[in-house]
């Protein structure tokens, strides 16, 4: 059986793992979804010194405090920044590496500069209008009944929360190349005309990393949590 650690994208919290992380566990395997430093239930530790460092932080102490070997580690969405950290710093104890619909940033980008402008600027001004300066607000209109399955509804309306400006604005250092033979990402291809993924994915495939689809919107968690939990399992 494996170990899986599953990390959540921006504004969620390891509750959003929490369908895929019963049908592993039912199937035999170690599950850990943690929530980042200010984030999900670690909500009331948010802090303007909070960026993606404490987050690459956060799944280096998992790792050390649950002494994590041979793992299956997965990153959705923004944790695919934190990933391609993790791959430097605890390459030895990593199975395999999962991007699921992740960011992939090269040295020295942050996650700013791999969204469009207009969508970077939105986030910046949310900061300065509504998080005094260092907070932002979801930056997506949030779904109505009807519109996503119940389960996403209440996603939204109950548990998505601001998030820290740093985590977005920080570039990543990197000093290693991920080794393509271990690394995969899984590309859902219910794309909006944004379709703010479709770069990584490219740079994804030319890196030679393993590329899998799925049908399915980018919050795959949610719309088909079997669907995602039987190729995580392949």
């Amino acid at each position: 059986m494996a170990t899986y650690v599953l990390l959540h994208g921006g504004w969620g919290g390891g509750w959003e793992w929490r369908r895929v992380g019963e049908l592993l566990s039912a199937s035999g395997h170690d599950v850990y979804r943690p929530s980042y430093t200010g984030l999900g239930e670690r909500r009331h530790l948010a802090a303007p010194s909070i960026g993606l460092g404490t987050h690459i932080e956060d799944v280096v102490g998992l790792f050390d405090s649950e002494e994590l070997e041979d793992v299956i580690l997965c990153g959705h969405s923004y944790s695919g920044m934190v990933l391609s950290d993790a791959a430097d710093r605890l390459a030895d104890r990593i199975q395999r590496l999962i991007f699921i619909d992740g960011f992939v940033p090269n040295d020295g980008e942050s996650l700013l500069d791999l969204v469009p402008e207009s969508l970077a600027q939105r986030i910046r001004d949310l900061a300065a209008s509504d998080g005094d300066g260092w907070l932002v607000p979801l930056p997506f209109p949030t779904p109505k009944p009807g519109e996503a399955p119940a389960e996403v509804v209440a996603y939204f309306e109950k548990a998505s929360c601001p998030m820290p400006l740093a985590c977005f604005d920080t570039p990543i250092r990197l000093s290693t190349h991920i080794d393509p033979r271990s690394t995969e990402y899984i590309r859902c291809t219910q794309v909006d005309e944004a379709d703010l993924l479709g770069e990584s994915a490219q740079r994804a495939a030319k890196r030679g990393w393993q590329i899998s689809e799925v049908d399915a919107p980018h919050d795959v968690q949610f719309f088909a949590p079997e669907l995602l939990a039987d190729v995580l399992q392949r």
